[in-house]
């Protein structure tokens, strides 16, 4: 819609953005403007209460994966592969 001209601009989480350029033809065309609604925001994994697969152990192993691909990178080869930088204003 953006790129098309049938709206003038579009606002978007950081990384559904990035996702989002990444796929669409002609994302060079757009440019992302410094600009937040506040500071950033966590994402969260939820889990039912009610499940019986959900145990304390499950969510420690959770945990525990998710540190360990913020720490060896795997998180941000991942967030890489799968998005496009946003480009500002003033870098075309």
């Amino acid at each position: 819609m953006l790129v098309l001209g049938r709206i003038d601009a579009l606002v978007g989480n950081l990384d559904s953005s990035r996702y989002i350029l990444r796929e669409i033809e002609d994302g060079d065309k757009v440019a992302a403007l410094p600009f937040s609604f506040g500071p950033p925001k966590p994402s969260y994994l939820m889990l039912s209460k009610a499940s019986p697969r959900v145990t304390p152990e499950l969510r420690r192993r959770i945990d525990d994966a998710l540190a360990a691909i913020h720490d060896d990178g795997t998180f941000d080869a991942i967030v890489k592969r799968y998005t496009k930088p946003l480009v500002q204003p003033d870098q075309e």
